[in-house]
């Protein structure tokens, strides 16, 4: 399961939004410094059908069988594209790629980083799973005010399907303090006028660890959703 993970974030891109500046009550005008992104894979089975008995043997059979043909069509639907997506990327993987970089000193000194870089959760519809600390996002700069940024990118989708992104939510606190009293449901940059919500103020090293509570509904069908959580760095 992790390596197919790991394929399946080699293969999909960050979502990069070149921002030329925000502000905020109290700040300066700030530029995006960094960017980073969490791929996150959602696994969801399909909630469980409960059928009344009644009627003949045969009945009961007939329903049976198009349970059945329906369990068969649903796994065929969501997990061909994912192979052919897993193939694609080994094959990519075993031709050479020249790499040539060109470093440089960063005056500053900024980084962001986050750990790990993708993630699974797995639940059946209908139901709430939570990760705590799902990952970390780390800020390391020298400067002495800068703000992070958070949201996902687009709400989880597969090939046909989505559920809204909202519906996951995260309790971002600092690495080695008790999390927040509630969990906050992640903004949509593709759903809210294209803005990012603040995660927090401050200054020198920072590492947030993410917590993640995710509820789905009843209604949404087996399959592989995914989306990316974005961090933005201003100073």
């Amino acid at each position: 399961m992790l390596r197919r993970l790991w394929f399946v974030a080699f293969i999909v891109s960050a979502f990069v939004v070149a921002v030329a500046g925000r502000s905020q009550a109290g700040f300066s005008v700030q530029q995006q410094r960094a960017q980073r992104s969490v791929y996150i894979l959602v696994n969801v089975t399909p909630a469980p059908i409960v059928y009344r008995q009644g009627g003949s043997r045969s009945a009961g059979a007939s329903i049976i069988a198009r349970f059945a043909l329906r369990a068969r069509g649903s796994a065929q639907r969501f997990d061909a594209p994912l192979e052919t997506s897993l193939m694609l990327a080994q094959a990519s993987a075993q031709q050479p790629v020249k790499v040539e970089a060109e470093v440089s000193p960063n005056p500053t000194a900024t980084l962001l980083y986050t750990t790990p870089t993708a993630i699974a959760m797995s639940l059946t519809a209908g139901t709430t799973v939570q990760q705590t600390c799902a990952f970390t996002v780390t800020v390391d700069t020298t400067v002495t005010s800068w703000a992070l940024d958070h949201g996902l990118a687009t709400d989880f989708s597969d090939s046909i399907s989505t559920f809204p992104g909202g519906d996951l939510a995260n309790n971002s606190h600092i690495q080695g303090t008790a999390p927040n009293p509630t969990a906050t449901p992640y903004v949509v940059y593709a759903d809210d006028g294209g803005k990012w919500a603040l995660l927090s103020n401050g200054s020198g090293m920072e590492t947030f660890c993410v917590d993640l509570t995710l509820s789905i509904p009843t209604s949404v069908p087996g399959g592989a959703y995914s989306s990316n959580a974005i961090y933005t760095l201003y100073y």
